[in-house]
């Protein structure tokens, strides 16, 4: 599966597991069999867990594209109006 994060896109199969990290406990990694890791920052741990939980969803899914940009931006939007 292609994730669509702040413009680039990433190849989930490259990596072989997507955990909750950070030293604000708001990002997510994508680690790498070589202890390397990918940080995907976001301004929460809220938005982080409904974004974690997208990721694990369309996976089971077998979706072949996820735009987390694009769940931000409505995950924001939802936020600002308490929907």
């Amino acid at each position: 599966m292609y994730i669509k994060y702040l413009n680039n896109i990433h190849n989930i199969d490259n990596y072989y597991s997507v955990v909750k990290g950070g030293i604000k406990d708001n990002c997510i990694h994508l680690m790498k069999n070589d202890s390397l890791f990918l940080a995907l920052e976001f301004k929460d741990s809220k938005i982080r867990n409904v974004i974690l939980s997208d990721i694990w969803e369309e996976m089971l899914k077998k979706t072949e594209f996820l735009n987390i940009d694009a769940n931000i931006e409505l995950y924001n939007v939802s936020d600002k109006y308490n929907l």
